[in-house]
C-alpha cells in the first residue's frame, strides 16, 4: 500500500471520528437544554402551586404562564398546565380566558373530572346551558359515581326547572350517599314542584329518620301530610316541630286548619286565636275564627 493511500485512509478515519463527535455533542447539548427546560418548568410549577394554595391567583398565573412560554419554545410539554391556568383565571373571575384554557385542556384530556366541573361553570356564566349539561355528563363518563358532579348536575337541573332530570340525579345521589340530608331536602322540593305529594311525604319521612329533632323537617313533613288530607298525623308532626324548637307563629295556623278540617272546633279556635295575635290581618283565618266563635254561642 502506498503512502498516499495510507494518508487517505487515516484522514478518512479522522473525519468519521470528528463527525461522530459533532453528532454526539449536538445530541448531548439538546439533552442538556431539554433537561434545563424541564427543570425550569417544574420550578415555576412548584412556585405557582404555592401561590395558588395561598389564594394568590395573580402571582400563580405569572408562574404558570412562564411554564406555558417554555412549552411554546421548547419540546417540554405538560397539558395539565392549561387546566391550572384555566382554574386560576376562573378564581379571578376572568371567565373568557378560563373557558379558553379549560376547553383546550379538556379537548386533549378526558381524565379530569374537576376540569369538566370548572368548564361547566364557565359555560354557565355565559348562559350556554346546553354546554353546561354536556360538560357535567362528560365528567360522569369518567366516574359515574362521583358525588360532586352529580350534585352539580342536579343543582343545574333544578335551576333550569328540569325537575324530572333533577329527581333522577338526586335519587342516584341518595343511593351513593344515603346519610346526606340536603339530598333529601332537594329531592322533596323537586317532587313538590311537580305536585307529587305522595313522594314528598315519602322523602321527608326518610329525612326525619335521619334527623328526628330538626323542627324544619318536621314542619315540612306535617305540611305534606296536611296536603294529603292526613290531618291527625299532620297535627302530631306540627306538635313535634314545636317540641323541637319551631317558634314560628304560622304553625298555629296550620294546626288550626287541621282541627277545623276534622271538625275539632274548640281546638281550632284556640290555635287560630294564637295565630291571629301575631297576624291580625289574615282575613281568611279571621273569617274562620269568627265563624267558630259565632257557632259556639
Amino acid at each position: 500500500m502506498t503512502d498516499s493511500k495510507k494518508i487517505f485512509i487515516i484522514w478518512g478515519f479522522i473525519v468519521i471520528i470528528f463527525v461522530s463527535f459533532l453528532i454526539t455533542l449536538r445530541i448531548n447539548r439538546g439533552t442538556i437544554i431539554s433537561y434545563m427546560d424541564e427543570t425550569s418548568a417544574e420550578s415555576y410549577l412548584e412556585e405557582g402551586k404555592k401561590y395558588f394554595d395561598n389564594e394568590q391567583y395573580e402571582k400563580a398565573l405569572e408562574s404558570y404562564k412562564k411554564v406555558e412560554e417554555i412549552m411554546n419554545k421548547t419540546t417540554y410539554y405538560n397539558p395539565w398546565v392549561f387546566q391550572i391556568i384555566g382554574v386560576s383565571y376562573l378564581k379571578l373571575g376572568n371567565y373568557e380566558n378560563a373557558l379558553k384554557y379549560l376547553k383546550r385542556f379538556t379537548d386533549e384530556n378526558k381524565e379530569s373530572i374537576w376540569a369538566f366541573i370548572n368548564l361547566a361553570l364557565c359555560y354557565k356564566h355565559f348562559q350556554r346551558f346546553d354546554e353546561v349539561e354536556k360538560a357535567y355528563l362528560e365528567g360522569l363518563k369518567i366516574d359515574e359515581n362521583n358525588v360532586a358532579v352529580r350534585e352539580s348536575l342536579a343543582s343545574f337541573y333544578l335551576e333550569q326547572e328540569k325537575y324530572d332530570k333533577a329527581i333522577e340525579q338526586l335519587e342516584r345521589l341518595i343511593v351513593l350517599e344515603p346519610l346526606i340530608e340536603r339530598f333529601y331536602v332537594r329531592l322533596g322540593s323537586a317532587y313538590e314542584k311537580i305536585n307529587n305529594l305522595v313522594k314528598v311525604k315519602e322523602v321527608l319521612s326518610k329525612l326525619i329518620v335521619l334527623n328526628s329533632k330538626n323542627p324544619d323537617y318536621r314542619f315540612q313533613y306535617a305540611k305534606a301530610l296536611f296536603q294529603l288530607d292526613e290531618y291527625n298525623d299532620a297535627i302530631r308532626e306540627f306538635s313535634e316541630a314545636i317540641r323541637w324548637g319551631n317558634k314560628d307563629p304560622v304553625i298555629n295556623k296550620w294546626i288550626g286548619l287541621c282541627y277545623y278540617r276534622t271538625k275539632q272546633f274548640p281546638q281550632a279556635k284556640d290555635s287560630f286565636k294564637k295565630y291571629l295575635e301575631n297576624n291580625p290581618k289574615d282575613d281568611e283565618i279571621k273569617k274562620l275564627f269568627d265563624e267558630i266563635v259565632k257557632e259556639s254561642k
